[in-house]
């Protein structure tokens, strides 16, 4: 995970496609165990969210699940309250970018 400022979110994977639905629920389950043990705070992010190169990978059957620590969005005063970090500053500066 390389976000400086960043957020922990889990894929939902009951928001999976269909057809890889069940093994996206096996990811979303083993993420969740790991972030409860280390007890620390997370949510969950819809599969519809589609920022990322998993997408046409679960678009096309192939099972798909992980986590999301951030991109270019700014990092909010609640999410600085739960995560840490820097509000009003971006999740990951280098999203995209030659540094990434």
């Amino acid at each position: 995970v390389a976000s400086p400022n960043y957020i922990r979110f889990v894929l939902d994977g009951n928001t999976a496609p269909v057809a890889t639905r069940d093994q996206a629920v096996i990811s979303m389950n083993t993420f969740e165990t790991y972030l409860q043990y280390l007890n620390v705070p997370y949510g969950k992010l819809d599969f519809a969210f589609g920022r990322s190169d998993f997408v046409p990978f679960a678009d096309a059957g192939v099972p798909a699940g992980g986590l999301f620590t951030g991109a270019d969005q700014t990092k909010t005063d609640a999410e600085r309250a739960v995560h840490g970090g820097f509000a009003n500053a971006i999740l990951d500066p280098c999203y995209h970018k030659a540094c990434d």
